[in-house]
């Protein structure tokens, strides 16, 4: 279940200045969501934040980067998918009451985003082989090696676990939110990109671009709904099928 939130500025103002870390943002917006919803606590308040659900920012065919800021068109668009119906509605009703109430988006430059659209998305058919698009770059994080070595504990498309330990998060993911059923995932790469991402007050590498990937129809749509890899909550691993 997929939905598309309009985010627009709250006046005359067409062009935005954005943070170049612009997730912040997106995980604040999200928390506002929930904070009234009976699972906030199961989704903010526990140990471990396996998130069961996934988003993306889309920040429109116009952005530029400048030396200290994105530029933009508004409105942006941030997506958002689950594969749980009480997920889904408890953030729709969040987003309802954020647009009734007047609530807005601050942002560092003291312009200020409303929600000015919500728009459910058709659902997808999933086969056993699709090919995708990311709409957020993936992170995985190989738990067999220490956080100290960044750079083989973030694992991306250039490294030789890259199917292992995305078939051992993924079945990790599925048991933690109680979903059974997971089978071996195949994937190719078509194209990426690895990205280096400032995250609160460090750093995570991420994958994006084009990759096929083949498995059961339950797990693929598991990481269709869900996302793809680890901090999904955190606007990472949501992708588009082609």
């Amino acid at each position: 279940m997929r939905i598309k939130i309009m985010l627009g500025s709250d006046d005359s103002e067409k062009q935005l200045l954005l943070n170049k870390n612009i997730k912040p943002v997106g995980i604040s917006f999200l928390k506002t969501i929930y904070s009234k919803s009976p699972v906030f606590n199961n989704l903010y308040n526990s140990d471990k934040k396996r998130m069961p659900f996934c988003s993306a920012l889309y920040l429109g065919k116009n952005m530029k980067i400048a030396e200290d800021y994105i530029i933009t068109d508004s409105p942006i668009t941030f997506f958002f998918s689950t594969g749980r119906f009480d997920i889904y509605s408890y953030f729709i009703n969040g987003c309802m009451d954020f647009m009734n109430e007047g609530k807005m988006i601050l942002l560092k430059n003291n312009q200020r985003l409303k929600i000015t659209k919500i728009e459910p998305l058709p659902s997808k058919t999933i086969g056993k082989k699709i090919t995708i698009k990311t709409m957020s770059p993936f992170v995985l994080q190989n738990p067999k090696v220490d956080r100290k070595d960044f750079k083989n504990f973030y694992v991306t498309a250039e490294h030789d676990s890259f199917e292992s330990v995305l078939n051992e998060v993924t079945e990790k993911r599925m048991a933690y939110l109680g979903i059974k059923g997971f089978s071996p995932i195949k994937i190719k790469t078509n194209k990426s990109k690895i990205d280096q991402i400032p995250h609160y007050k460090g750093y995570v590498r991420a994958t994006r671009g084009e990759f096929e990937l083949v498995s059961s129809i339950k797990t693929l749509q598991f990481l269709y709904d869900y996302g793809i890899g680890t901090r999904t909550g955190q606007l990472f691993g949501m992708f588009r099928i082609l």
